[in-house]
């Protein structure tokens, strides 16, 4: 196992610095007071570098632990950061001593003491007593803790202004070694499970689990500076324990197989075991002898197991072996037994020597001003890095560079090939006004979709209120439901109708401005079309890359104007100020130090304002293309648009004509009750077609319909002629009949006695008239010879036609 190697800071003498402030500060009874204190925090400071170099494991910790406690009390009565301290302290990698950093913060040596708390409490736990239970308890105890106070320090460096810091307080640093306790402290775990010959599933499970954690740790090592930042030992132990728990793991969970009769799936497992171990075979010379013969023998027994049970398996069970990626993995624990023991807050001890140093107002005065500043340069130095990021990915994702590459390598022609194309493409097809055309197509057909479809349904509305009209052909619901379908799809084209029609207001006026213009590349610079513009050689190529370059200025500038902020706020002299004026309100004291950062604040708004300035010329190359894909995808909805509202007229064109012709009025074959029997009279009487005065016959079979009241009785009109002599009782008289082009007159219907002729309305084009009928009450009427011979030898009248009082004149198709 790896213990954690301990930090080194360089000595420097505090006592000196402090008795300077307190000096100048005019201090002397202070001074003192805590001189013998400043000395013994001095001397306990060296002697942690002592101990460190020594090797003093115990001692460190315990001299290290009370140097934080004193740090804690010291770093709120003394102005440490500022010029009022002169004081810097220097602390080294961990891991590469070459590299250090050096800050006048108290953060910084408060960061350094609890690295190498940390790193104590990691090489107690790893060099414990693991033979006995108790051991192995400790050392996963001590484990746990120095990831805590790894994992504590993570989270303390987040929350402090801090400038550069050594690899080995860095975030990903941090992570790596907090994943490493972790996983050393799972590993003492397995070591106590297969120790006590716990159940095989739980120790595949706590194998796995292992094998995860130096899996993670392995992938930390090895990506970002970490990469080449420690020695070879670390990146060998992390790859080496992670692919033998791994394969640890499989060889066991396979055993549980075997009973269960799974013996494709335990083949596949001991494949699996087998691939992490050859993974292994080329850094096993390097490997210390005791783990060589761990792996050997595993490796052993995987091979053995695995030819017995291939044998059997080709010979007995023919199991299908799971492919690698559809093998069941161990299952997990069901809970975390390791996790980071995260320490108590450092605090003063119980007897601080440094309580009456600097009055506590002024130390709490001074503490919320710091925030203040400390909030300050954060959210500025936040809000430039977000905006500087957002430009790099804006002008990346346009691709920029790429296209002032390809303008440039193209000489004076303004734009890259491609998208110049593209914009001569959406020229040639017409640009705003082809798709203002395709757009009032789209509406037109539209609209008269929608005229028929009202026609139609106000022409359905009026058959289905006529109750006393029989009309052929199914019900008019019918219709009414299949023009709800149609109804349906209009509305939901209307609504894609909607998308498009917002899309091309938002493009067009600029592809009308890209229709006009002959230079597109004139675009890139915002010039309205129209307008007087500076013709160059090259109007894209030297304003882009005009604009790249002040990006990078501006760039380059809020870098400087973040190193100012922080060096303002490094250079605070909030302590003296408050002791200078302590008669003066402190948040007045505070106004007045905050005015300092004003200009700098303003500074860092006009970078963003000229950002965006700036971003509109580079992002104008990106719009350009957008829009010419704008245009091909607004000029195919609406040919679809088009296409589909055409298909669609014609089928409401089609459904129009096919609801007229069905929905028509027609006759019914059943009885109406209660009809007045009406053509009975006409047989009892003459037989000779005299006709009436003031009308005309009609064919030789014409069908009328008589006006009547809802009693039967016919309604004659005022002026009706009187009836002719010889007609044994006066009859209604109706107004005269129309006769069909063409058409004899009936001997037999006109002018007949107690009857008036009928009246006939004009009958529809193609289509032929229909004697209308009652039922008669012996089964029908039998014609004289002579008439059945005029009507084609009609016999008896059939009984299923007739008329129903009020009923209009009725036409059958003739093809009926």
């Amino acid at each position: 196992m790896l213990a954690i190697n301990k930090k080194y800071s360089l000595p420097v003498d505090m006592a000196k610095a402090f008795k300077a402030y307190m000096k100048k500060q005019r201090q002397e009874r202070d001074l003192t007071r805590f001189q013998e204190h400043f000395d013994a925090l001095d001397a306990l400071r060296n002697e942690i570098l002592q101990n460190i170099q020594g090797d003093r494991n115990d001692a460190l910790h315990d001299s290290a632990a009370r140097y934080l406690s004193l740090l804690c009390s010291i770093e709120t009565r003394l102005p440490f950061g500022t010029p009022e301290i002169n004081l810097t302290w220097t602390w080294m990698d961990a891991f590469d001593p070459r590299k250090k950093v050096a800050d006048r913060s108290i953060f910084l040596e408060k960061a350094g003491v609890m690295f190498n708390l940390g790193a104590c409490l990691s090489y107690e736990g790893v060099t414990s007593n693991r033979t006995t239970p108790d051991g192995m308890k400790a050392a996963v105890r001590l484990l746990q803790q120095a990831a805590g106070w790894f994992e504590y320090l993570r989270q303390y460096l987040h929350k402090v202004p801090l400038g550069s810091l050594t690899l080995d307080l860095s975030d990903q640093g941090l992570q790596l070694l907090t994943n490493l306790m972790l996983a050393q402290a799972m590993e003492i775990y397995y070591e106590k499970a297969a120790a006590d010959n716990v159940s095989l599933v739980l120790q595949a499970q706590l194998a796995q689990a292992v094998s995860d954690l130096y899996q993670q740790t392995h992938m930390k090592i090895t990506t970002g500076p970490l990469a080449t930042h420690f020695d070879k030992s670390w990146y060998l132990h992390a790859e080496v324990k992670w692919h033998y728990f791994a394969a640890k793991a499989r060889y066991t969970y396979s055993l549980t197989l075997r009973d269960a009769l799974k013996y494709g799936e335990e083949l596949g497992h001991l494949y699996t075991a087998r691939r992490h171990l050859a993974d292994l075979d080329k850094v096993s010379k390097s490997l210390e002898p005791q783990m060589r013969d761990l792996i050997g023998r595993l490796s052993t027994a995987i091979v053995a197991d695995l030819t017995q049970l291939e044998a059997d398996n080709a010979k007995i069970y023919n199991d299908p072996v799971p492919r690698p990626e559809a093998l069941p993995v161990v299952p997990v624990l069901g809970r975390t037994l390791v996790k980071p023991a995260l320490p108590e807050d450092p605090a003063p001890p119980a007897e601080d020597p440094f309580r009456d140093l600097v009055p506590v107002e002024v130390v709490q005065a001074a503490s919320v001003y710091t925030d203040m500043v400390a909030d300050i340069v954060r959210k500025e130095i936040a809000s430039m890095s977000e905006s500087t990021a957002l430009a790099k990915s804006q002008v990346e994702a346009c691709g920029a560079y790429r296209q002032l590459e390809v303008a440039e390598s193209q000489g004076a022609g303004g734009l890259p090939d491609t998208l110049a194309a593209k914009c001569v493409e959406v020229q040639h097809q017409g640009g705003a006004p082809k798709l203002a055309t395709l757009r009032q197509e789209m509406e037109d057909l539209r609209r008269e979709c929608r005229t028929i479809m009202d026609r139609t349904a106000a022409e359905l509305g009026q058959r289905a209120q006529r109750a006393d009209v029989v009309y052929r052909g199914p019900s008019v619901e019918k219709y009414v439901t299949e023009l709800s379908v149609f109804e349906e799809k209009l509305t939901q084209a209307n609504k894609s109708d909607d998308d498009v029609r917002g899309h091309l207001a938002l493009w067009e006026a600029f592809l009308t401005r890209l229709t006009q213009e002959q230079d597109p590349a004139r675009l890139l610079d915002e010039t309205p079309a129209g307008s007087p513009a500076q013709r160059g050689p090259s109007p894209h190529v030297a304003p882009l890359k005009e604009a790249l370059q002040q990006l990078k200025t501006l760039f380059e500038s809020r870098e400087a104007l973040a190193g100012q902020l922080q060096k303002t706020a490094a250079e605070e002299h909030i302590v003296e100020s408050l002791l200078q004026h302590l008669e003066v309100p402190h948040q007045q004291i505070f106004d007045q130090e905050r005015t300092k950062y004003q200009p700098l604040v303003e500074q860092s708004q006009a970078t963003l304002a000229a950002q965006q300035a700036i971003l509109g010329r580079v992002m104008a190359l990106k719009r350009l293309g957008d829009g010419c894909k704008a245009f091909e995808d607004i000029k195919e909805h609406l040919r679809q648009a088009v296409q589909f509202y055409t298909a669609l007229l014609e089928r409401l064109k089609s459904f129009h004509q096919r609801c007229l012709a069905e929905t028509r009025p027609c006759v019914r074959a059943h009885p109406l009750p209660h009809q007045a029997i009406v053509l009975h009279h006409i047989w009892r009487t003459r037989r000779l077609g005299i006709p009436w005065p003031g009308c005309t016959p009609v064919s030789t079979f014409t069908s009328y319909a008589i006006p009547s009241d809802s009693m039967g009785t016919a309604r004659p009109p005022a002026s009706a002629p009187a009836p002719p002599a010889g007609y044994a009782s006066p009859a209604p008289v109706l107004p005269p009949a129309t006769m069909a082009p063409g058409s004899q007159p009936n001997p037999l219907l006109g002018g007949m006695g107690g009857m008036a002729p009928m009246q006939m309305q004009p009958m529809r084009p193609g289509m032929a008239p229909m004697m209308v009928m009652p039922m008669m009450p012996m089964g029908g009427m039998q014609m004289p010879q002579q008439q059945q011979q005029q009507q084609g030898g009609m016999g008896a009248m059939p009984p299923q036609m007739m008329w129903a009082p009020g009923m209009q004149v009725v036409y059958q198709n003739p093809s009926l």
